[in-house]
């Protein structure tokens, strides 16, 4: 069975992809000796939260965490944890909501026009990316979240300050 390949417009009055024969003959041997970009071939991580699964590229969480950078650094075999939908990354005691809050600072869906990605409001949701990025060592999102939420917590009323510590 050949793979299908669209063929991409490359200025925006191009016409819509299609499919061609010869970017659809291209055999399983031909893709796989084909070379892989340093910077865009991402290989992503599987978690499981609270029942949901989230597929997300690895190299935040290897870059930047020392928690999952010590688990990941080493080649892994094909079917290591976290590697597909079958096998994730189970994170035990980790609420969902909070995980989607993170993930929407690490990964922010969308072009963002400032500087501070994510959440840009509730308290709730800066204080979900720093405690996650404080249990997982992500220095720099959880300087971020403390800096989003220095402002944030002045307008708080004192119980709901220490609440948070």
């Amino acid at each position: 069975m050949g793979t299908r390949r669209a063929s991409v417009p490359s200025s925006p009055n191009s016409t819509p992809p299609t499919t061609t024969p010869e970017t659809s003959s291209w055999t399983v041997d031909q893709l796989s000796s084909l070379d892989k970009s340093d910077e865009y071939y991402l290989r992503t991580f599987t978690f499981r939260v609270e029942g949901t699964l989230f597929k997300v590229p690895q190299c935040r969480f290897v870059n930047e965490s020392p928690i999952f950078r010590g688990m990941y650094s080493l080649p892994q075999q094909a079917d290591a944890e976290g590697l597909s939908d079958d096998k994730p990354i189970d994170l035990t005691g980790v609420e969902k909501l909070d995980f989607t809050r993170f993930l929407r600072v690490l990964y922010p869906l969308g072009v963002q026009l400032s500087h501070s990605h994510g959440p840009t409001g509730p308290v709730d949701d800066w204080n979900s990316v720093l405690k996650l990025s404080t249990m997982w060592r992500f220095k720099d999102i959880r300087n971020l979240s403390v800096a989003q939420l220095v402002p944030l917590i002045g307008s708080l009323e004192p119980v709901m300050q220490v609440s948070l510590g």
